[in-house]
């Protein structure tokens, strides 16, 4: 099997697991007995949990092994969905996520980091192999969107059968992870100097003091985090606004916007060396659109606002991955992809964190997640501007 075959199998096997649950997750909550506040809560130790492990994790697969931090990060997907498909109320629901932000902190860099690294082995070198990277991040932006498409309305047909029953895909998810990164991903796409994990870790810091792209782009992924408040009250909210259904709905017209953002990015010409411009639109639409979702109560306005902010989450991440994997060296390439998105999920953290503190006197009503949205919005669309203004220079 090809890497990058490997590399969108695992995708493919990570996204069938996540989207069953996307759709109904929030419902599942709610279903525990959790409050809105608590959605926050649960979801800001979960952040906190990524934070830190990420560099440990990060310096494991660089100094370890790729394909073993993936086969771990399989390994605790699964026990977080067996922990929550058992969960009976709040402090269950903690542990899942507690097990689930270990998982996400063992495959964060490791995974783009053994692709980058593979394609290398191949023989590709300097534009051709950031041509292919950012083509290959793309494409997995296509394939991994189009499962979870397809998985979220199963899900949330899934869901009325059962609360409970959404967390088996992810189960056999997590197993299908560990075995692939196990018994196929083994040798390919590791590091062609070996560092310790204090050594990946030292040269990773340097590399970010030294390099002023670096900290921009880290800066733009503390303005992303937060786009977290979204992710936790979505389908509740279209559930409130357009019936029992409408969270089903949202998601079958939002989600084809990640497709066409992985299109447009894999495209040929698509800002070829230039990802800082691509990067600030994909900023702009994710904050104008959240906005605008809270504006109108109709489906012909929400759809498109929540299809614009979607759109630019989607061009955002392929985008800083090829901007990021294109400025480091191949023996802490791991390491670093987890300082950057260390840095970034700070930003997921912090705003959860907010969130709590300030919904916890708040009813769980649609007005109370309009004025978090709008809020949160406001703050992207501020960052962007000043982002802008300190934007790297073209070369």
């Amino acid at each position: 099997m090809q890497p990058k075959t490997m590399y969108y199998v695992l995708s493919a096997l990570v996204a069938a697991g996540m989207g069953t649950i996307c759709v109904a997750y929030g419902p599942f909550l709610k279903s525990l007995g959790l409050s809105y506040a608590e959605f926050g809560l649960i979801n800001c130790v979960f952040w906190g949990i990524v934070i830190g492990t990420e560099l440990p994790t990060g310096a494991l697969a660089d100094g370890r092994s790729r394909s073993w931090s993936v086969a771990m990060s399989g390994f605790f997907y699964l026990v977080s969905a067996l922990v929550y498909f058992f969960a009976q109320g709040f402090w269950s629901a903690l542990s899942a996520e507690i097990l689930a932000g270990v998982a996400s902190a063992f495959m964060s860099g490791a995974k783009q980091a053994w692709l980058v690294d593979s394609l290398k082995r191949s023989g590709l070198v300097g534009d051709e192999l950031k041509k292919v990277t950012k083509k290959t991040f793309a494409m997995d932006k296509i394939i991994a969107g189009s499962i979870m498409l397809v998985f979220g309305v199963f899900g949330s047909w899934l869901s009325q059968f059962g609360d409970r029953l959404i967390w088996l895909p992810l189960i056999f998810s997590g197993l299908g992870a560990w075995c692939l990164a196990s018994f196929f991903m083994n040798g390919h796409g590791e590091p062609e100097e070996k560092l310790s994990e204090i050594e990946a870790l030292k040269r990773s810091f340097a590399l970010l003091r030294q390099s002023r792209d670096l900290v921009w782009v880290a800066f733009v992924l503390i303005v992303f985090g937060l786009v977290v408040s979204f992710n936790q009250y979505w389908s509740v909210y279209f559930n409130q606004l357009f019936g029992d259904s409408g969270s089903a709905y949202v998601w079958l017209a939002m989600y084809p916007a990640l497709l066409l953002a992985g299109f447009i990015i894999r495209s040929r010409h698509f800002l070829s060396g230039r990802e800082e411009t691509g990067i600030l639109v994909a900023l702009l639409f994710t904050g104008l659109g959240l906005v605008l979702a809270t504006v109108f109560k109709s489906w012909a306005f929400v759809l498109p606002a929540v299809v614009l902010h979607e759109l630019g989450r989607g061009m955002l991440e392929p985008l800083t991955d090829a901007f990021i994997h294109g400025r480091v060296e191949s023996s802490f390439r791991a390491t670093f992809g987890s300082l950057q998105s260390l840095i970034g999920r700070i930003g997921f953290a912090l705003t959860l964190l907010v969130v709590w503190l300030s919904l916890r006197n708040a009813p769980n009503t649609n007005t109370t997640i309009t004025t978090v949205w709008v809020v949160c919005g406001g703050l992207i669309l501020l960052g962007t501007i000043v982002l802008f203004v300190l934007r790297p220079k073209e070369k």
